[in-house]
């Protein structure tokens, strides 16, 4: 069997794939942490939204006093208690499913 090499992505290539992907980040209000081209693909890492560790993945309330030490999450309006590292684990997938299902549905 013959392998044949990938075409390695360079050059405007790459800088406009960049741009692009730089641009539908910031239309999005993502922070990007890393961004490398690849030739058969991309490693994106992004910043995940403001305020995951203050929202309430029960009830959306979001306050800084929701955040009881670095750990513990308590929710002051419903009540709600868990680790806060799961809490805003839960609002991040919640935030990307609903960007998928917007995506989807254009």
């Amino acid at each position: 069997m013959r392998q044949v090499p990938l075409p390695v992505l360079g050059g405007r290539v790459k800088d406009r794939l960049e741009e692009l992907i730089r641009a539908k980040a910031d239309g999005h209000g993502w922070q990007i942490v890393a961004l490398e081209v690849m030739p058969d693909h991309v490693h994106l890492f992004v910043r995940a939204h403001r305020n995951t560790s203050r929202t309430c993945a029960r009830c959306g309330h979001c306050a800084a006093e929701n955040r009881v030490t670095q750990a513990a999450f308590a929710c002051t309006a419903c009540g709600h208690t868990a680790h806060a590292d799961v809490s805003a684990a839960i609002n991040i997938l919640r935030a990307g499913l609903a960007l998928r299902d917007a995506a989807e549905a254009a």
